[in-house]
């Protein structure tokens, strides 16, 4: 599977404009996915062979926020992820009530140990998760 195409077909599917200065997918054993077009941003790690997308950065500028751009990145970045078969971590938690809206649920204190030396990842108290496929 071509990461690459599969990351950039999937947001311009939710109304995202891609091209090379924004987007940059580089592969090895975890694929970072770097989007940046003009007040959004979207870091990721997807790691196939363990099954995990983690060290997960979403911002959209306060200025534009409340008009369903962040919502459409999710989306876009869950279905990278249903298509890849991984279970979102998101350990960079500021704003846990937003995260439960969408389905995310708490990672408790023994998980967020075990993925910690598993993922060679440092978790937040207020980590959460979802498997989406």
């Amino acid at each position: 599977m071509d990461v690459e195409v599969l990351v950039s077909s999937l947001l311009r599917a939710q109304g995202f404009d891609v091209s090379a200065d924004v987007l940059t997918v580089q592969s090895g054993k975890i694929v970072k996915v770097d989007f940046h077009p003009p007040n959004v941003l979207l870091y990721t790690e997807l790691d196939a062979d363990r099954g995990f997308a983690y060290n997960e950065n979403f911002f959209v500028n306060p200025r534009c926020r409340h008009k369903g751009i962040g919502t459409r990145l999710l989306m876009a970045h869950e279905a990278i992820c249903r298509e890849m078969k991984l279970t979102v971590l998101i350990n960079n938690n500021r704003n846990p009530a937003f995260w439960r809206r969408q389905g995310y649920r708490r990672l408790n204190p023994f998980w967020q140990m075990a993925l910690a030396r598993r993922l060679a990842v440092e978790f937040q108290g207020q980590s959460m998760y979802k498997r989406v496929w």
